[in-house]
């Protein structure tokens, strides 16, 4: 598998068409159907992410409540897209049948778990375990 295919999260709200490899999404209050379809991603150290949205609205992929330090927040270019602190790793917003590269992974350690959501909707949450 090529480090660009190496691992690969769907995010799809189930009252619309989804992908038939779509896993089920977590149900949400009022019968409401949203939510990551794959809300646990399993990667090895050093693999990266593609991350891909087939909803109507824009998503994203964000670390909640892991941080960069200040110093390596001060080097990272893309920290600058945050007011404040700098998630630890993130993709840009996209929009239906968009995909985008999920950044800042190289800084996962193997054996640790990450939370995971998206910045519009905040209960889409899932867990990323770095093997």
């Amino acid at each position: 598998m090529t480090p660009a295919l190496a691992a690969a999260l769907v995010l799809v709200l189930l009252f619309g068409a989804t992908p038939a490899q779509a896993a089920p999404a977590a149900s949400g209050p009022a019968g409401f159907i949203a939510g990551f379809a794959t809300p646990v991603v399993v990667i090895s150290e050093g693999e990266g992410i593609t991350f891909y949205n087939f909803d109507i609205a824009p998503h994203d992929f964000v670390a909640l409540d892991a941080y960069l330090s200040k110093r390596a927040a001060r080097r990272t270019k893309w920290c600058t897209a945050f007011e404040g602190k700098c998630p630890l790793f993130w993709s840009p917003r996209i929009g239906i049948g968009q995909s985008a590269e999920v950044l800042g992974l190289d800084a996962l350690k193997g054996g640790d778990r990450y939370r995971f959501y998206c910045t519009l909707h905040h209960n889409m949450v899932g867990t990323l375990v770095v093997r």
